[in-house]
Order: structure tokens, then sequence, then C-alpha cells
């Protein structure tokens, strides 16, 4: 089923040809352009639009058109025209387009020769501006003329002059609409020595809307005399070729036919069918278009997917905390051993802790005795710490201690080269104003604290071997095991290096445990598509349950009871 489709399509052009030509065989012909500045295929576009450059290859097309005329008998091809146009869009530094086009015209004693630089640079995602800088020369040949009398002033000074043309161009791509915009002879340049002699200022307008394989497209022009309206339909198969029909108030009927010869080579077949009572005089005009593209434009290669860490933990602590009946709350301020934390959540903690207390063992503590046990707690700080990367150390000091701390934390800092993973939490004093909100005697009190996470983010790197990050568009999404979409990104143009994700679905919720993979997919320039999946993506939930039990005895001790409930999937 496959192979049929494509020939299909070759079938409904060609019938489509033959419909046009047939409905245009009775109609005479002439030469005109249509200036449809939106309309990137076209192998004279660019010197409509300069804009339209870096939408091209590097490609080079060449071409002959000839006009028939009835009022010249036996020079029937007397007048003609040869175009050669190239474009260079990848070539120059900051993605800026280059091209070239050159015209010569001649018609019997006349002639035009004209050629431009161009230059193109795409702003933002289908959006870009170009501009042009020809010169124009403009005059008659003497030596055609019959009975040429050598004391005419008119044919000495020649009517003919070289001019500078300048003119710009835009155009934007938004879903299937098409817009540019062309303006030709910006300086209104003067083509003879007579005041009156001037080549107006041109303006090209389109817009087009893409609608399957056929785009129309609404026409305004300005060619220096009047505003014109007109439309043009193109039909289109990538793999075959084109067929385009324009229209523009009292000008002729165009078809225009391209056919692709291989992949890198195609030929234009153009031809003009006015109605009887058109202007000119012509009685047919053909046009021979060869294009040949030496390099396609840069397309992005396959993406890989790489993270920051291949594992989430997420840690959701519940302290329950119960006194007996006959311990009273001061009794319970007074525990210089209880973590503040587990009282009023002050501290910013990481997965794992460490706590340790700053301060003499006893009264009798030497300053030997002193410098070797901060020796020793911090190397064993040290140790724990280069053990458990997700550890953090806290040292619990009051004002009296506070300088022991500090020598502490120096000494670990010096052992890991870093002292960000090791803090002082300053303890008050036994009347201090730690927060014991629900600490009731002979009740338990339940404080459910926010899940912590190993990582705030998972940092998503999108590689990409070649030169080039352009898209039409991009999506990436992120599955769980059930291949269901938990969290979305979408974007267009130029492929992010990076993409941070916080662990959160579309709604902003916590992800539950299980294995995730990333799904990114790409729609390249060419409308081509590439599909990356990544390596799962972990994510465990760890549920501490933490109970402290506050019991009346002399020396006020306290029960302690951890429990975990570890929560993990596969994909």
């Amino acid at each position: 089923m496959r192979n049929r489709q494509p020939r299909k399509d070759g079938i409904r052009l060609v019938i489509l040809g033959i419909w046009l030509f047939g409905f245009a065989g009775s109609l005479s012909a002439q030469g005109y352009q249509i200036w449809n500045s939106a309309d990137k295929t076209y192998p004279w576009s660019t010197e409509i639009n300069p804009a339209l450059l870096p939408y091209h290859h590097t490609q080079v097309s060449f071409g002959l058109k000839v006009y028939h005329l009835g009022f010249l008998p036996g020079r029937a091809m007397a007048i003609r025209e040869n175009r050669l146009s190239a474009s260079f869009p990848f070539y120059l530094p900051f993605d800026i387009a280059v091209g070239g086009d050159v015209r010569y015209f001649t018609a019997g004693p006349y002639s035009e020769i004209s050629a431009a630089a161009l230059l193109g640079y795409e702003l933002w995602p289908n959006l870009s501006v170009g501009v042009k800088i020809g010169l124009e020369r403009r005059g008659f040949n003497a030596g055609e003329f019959t009975g040429f009398d050598p004391n005419d002033p008119l044919l000495n000074r020649g009517l003919a002059s070289v001019n500078l043309n300048l003119g710009f161009g835009a155009y934007y791509a938004m879903d299937n609409w098409r817009f540019g915009l062309g303006v030709d002879h910006a300086n209104r340049p003067n083509i003879g020595r007579l005041n009156e002699a001037v080549y107006p200022r041109e303006i090209s307008a389109s817009v087009g809307y893409q609608y399957g394989d056929f785009i129309p497209t609404l026409l305004i022009r300005d060619d220096g005399v009047r505003w014109r309206l007109g439309m043009m339909l193109t039909v289109t198969r990538a793999s075959l070729g084109q067929i385009r029909l324009g229209y523009e108030y009292s000008m002729p009927v165009k078809i225009e036919a391209q056919l692709n010869l291989s992949r890198d080579s195609r030929l234009d077949y153009v031809v003009d069918l006015p109605k009887d009572g058109t202007r000119g005089v012509s009685a047919g005009t053909q046009e021979l278009i060869y294009t040949h593209i030496l390099g396609r434009r840069p397309e992005i290669a396959e993406p890989e997917i790489l993270f920051t860490t291949r594992k989430l933990e997420i840690l959701q602590e519940t302290v329950y905390r119960s006194m007996t009946a006959d311990l009273r709350l001061s009794e319970v301020r007074a525990i210089r051993d209880l973590y503040p934390d587990y009282v009023q959540n002050t501290a910013p903690r990481g997965e794992d802790l460490l706590v340790v207390r700053a301060g003499p063992l006893n009264r009798f503590e030497t300053r030997e005795i002193r410098l070797q046990r901060q020796r020793t707690l911090a190397d064993k700080i040290a140790r724990s710490l280069r053990q458990f990367p997700s550890m953090q150390a806290y040292i619990m000091a009051d004002r009296s201690t506070l300088a022991d701390a500090r020598a502490i934390r120096n000494r670990v800092a010096l052992l890991l080269g870093t002292g960000s993973r090791v803090q002082i939490v300053k303890t008050p004093s036994r009347t201090g104003k730690l927060h014991f909100r629900g600490f009731e005697p002979g009740r338990i009190s339940i404080q459910r604290k926010t899940p912590r996470l190993s990582a705030k983010e998972l940092g998503i790197y999108l590689q990409v071997p070649g030169k080039t990050r352009k898209t039409l568009r991009w999506q990436m999404r992120i599955l769980d095991s059930q291949k269901r979409s938990v969290a979305t990104f979408v974007g267009s143009g130029r492929l992010p290096y990076k993409i941070s994700w916080n662990w959160r679905d579309d709604r902003g919720r916590l992800v539950p445990p299980g294995q995730y993979v990333c799904d990114l997919q790409v729609l390249t320039t060419s409308r081509r598509r590439h599909r990356v999946l990544s390596e799962p993506v972990q994510v465990v939930w760890i549920r501490r349950h933490v109970r402290i039990h506050f019991k009346s005895a002399p020396d006020y001790k306290t029960t302690h009871s951890n429990g975990e409930n570890i929560s993990s999937g596969e994909l």
C-alpha cells in the first residue's frame, strides 16, 4: 500500500496540469512577472524577497525566457532574458545567508543588465529580514538601428546609465500562514538623463496559507504606476514537484510546472496565457529554468539525552512525640540533648543527618586534650561525609561552645576542601524559646515535615552532533512506567541545550515512585522526524517515621524510635 500513494499523487498532478493547460488553450500569451514574495521554492524568489535566503538550499539556478512578438516578422525570438541566481545560506558567520542574482535582457537595440548581492538573516524562528544591493545598466545600442544618423543627439548620448538599486524584504511564517514583503528600487534610481525617466519603487506583498498540498496566495503589488491584486494557487508534492497557477488583474494567466529530476536537481517550465485584450502584443512567452542543489540545508541530527542524576530519593518524614502524664513541659525544655529540628524545624537538612555536639567532655579538659578531641571529631565527620555524598553534618553549640564548633568545622573544611556540608546550629539557652507547640503531657503530637529531595531538579542535557540545532518544533514528554505523560515541554526553533525538571507533573504534584523516561520528538527543518527515548530515571520515596517518647526519669532521658519505609518502582 505504501508504494501506491506516490503513484496516485503523480497521476493527480498530471491530471491537474492537463486541466490547467486545457483551460487556457484558447488564450493568447504575453510575458510578465508574478511577484510572490512568500514563495520560498521559486528559483528567483530571493531576488524578489532577499529575506527568503536563510530557508534555501545551497543552490544555483539559471534560465532563459523567450518573448514571441507578433509585430516583428522573422524576429519571433528577438526578445529574450537570461537569468542566473545563487544561494549560499550556511557559509557566513552568525548564520547570515548570502546570495547573488544576475539578469540580462535584450530587445533589439535596447538592453538591460543588472547584478545584485543579497543578504538574509533569521532573527527568530520563521522570522527573517533581508537586503539587496545591486547595480543596473539600461540603454540603447545604436548599432542595432537601421539608417542611424550619427548626428542624432539622443542616440549619441546613448540614453544609458548605471544606477544603484537598494531593496529589502521580510518574511514570517506562523503555523500554516506565510507572509512576505519585498521592496525593490527603494532609492528610486534614474534610468536615464531625463528627469521624467525614473524607474519606480516596487512593492510586493503576499499572504499565503498552506492547506495540505495546496497553497493559495493573495498577491498585492505596486509597480510604480498603480496597485494590482492577484492570486496564485500552488499544488505541491515533495517527491514530484509543483504546479502553479497565477493570475493578476489586467495581466495574463501564468502556468508553471516544476519537475524534480533527481534529489538534487529540478526543471521549471513557465508559460503565460493572457486573454484577448490584455496589455501587450506578444503571441506567447515561455521560460525554462534549471536548478541544481549543491548542498542541502544542514539538518539537525538525532539528539542524545543525558542526565545530571539517574536517581531521586524523596524523604517524607513524620515525627510522633509523646509525653508521660507526670512529665512537665519545663522538664522537656531542660533536656540539652534534644535536637531542635524535631521541635521547630529551624535548620535546613539534607537527606542524611550527622549531628554532633561541640564543647568539652568535662571541665578538666586541657588544651592538648581539646585539640586532640577536635582533630578526632573532625576526622570522623570528614570520613562520614566522604562515604555518604548526600549527608549533611550539624554541629550543635551554644554561646560557650561556639568557638569550639567553629574550630571543628574549619578542620573539616580543610580536609574536604569545602565547608558547605557542615553547619553550626546555635542551640538556645535553658531559658530559650523553642517552639513546643503540641507538647502536652499524656498526649501524642504528630508533625509531618515537607518532603526533602536529594536533588532539587533533574538537569536534562540534549546533545546533538553536527553544526545545527534548528528545528521546526520539538516536544519532550516525561513518561511513567505505563507510558503515560506526566510532564510536557514544547518549543520551536533551536533545540535547547538543557531542560530542567522539578520532579513534578503538569499539575504541580511530586511524581509517585517509579521509573520515568524522556520521550523527545523533533521535527527537522525538512519535516523529517526524530524520536529518542532516554534511559530510565528512578524515583524512590523514603517514608520515615520518628517516634520520640519522653518519660519521667531522674536523668530526663528520651527514647527514640525510627522506622523507614522505602517505596520504589520498576519500569
